[in-house]
């Protein structure tokens, strides 16, 4: 799968969803691919495809035919499970994202590249709650505080 096949997934899939500020959802998605472009081409893809599987009636099965296994993994490790908390997930992707030797770790070190460009878009713009939501998760995955508005 290439970068343009992932965003016209990401398109149809976010086609008419707007984040809370009324912007469409598609924005967040190219801006969070192209931080995590700075990482690898691999994770830009997942970035364009992060919110899929959790934010759309799109599953995994209907994309892994045209996804090779490590991204379709990393893809299901940034999707938070219904049964799992936010603390619960963020931790599990923190843990996960330290795996060096296991087959999982380059999906678990894509998805944590992923999941902190994800953080650092929502954190721009976002107040009250919803910055300490994402500020808490930034520090939980990276050990660090974001920005200087602290």
């Amino acid at each position: 799968m290439n970068l343009e096949i992932a965003r016209q997934i990401a398109e149809k899939a976010h086609a008419g969803q707007k984040r809370k500020n009324g912007e469409a959802y598609i924005n967040h998605c190219i801006r969070v691919s192209n931080m995590a472009a700075e990482y690898s081409e691999e994770a830009a893809i997942v970035g364009m495809l992060h919110d899929v599987i959790e934010d759309s009636n799109i599953n995994i099965k209907k994309i892994d035919n045209s996804i090779n296994e490590i991204l379709l993994d990393a893809i299901g490790f940034m999707t938070k499970r219904k049964t799992d908390s936010y603390l619960e997930y963020l931790l599990e992707m923190k843990d996960m994202g330290y795996i060096k030797s296991d087959p999982i770790g380059d999906s678990a070190r894509i998805a944590t590249q992923v999941k902190i460009c994800d953080l650092k878009d929502n954190l721009n713009g976002a107040t009250g709650t919803l910055w300490d939501k994402y500020m808490m998760a930034y520090y939980i995955l990276t050990g660090e505080v974001y920005g200087n508005s602290l």
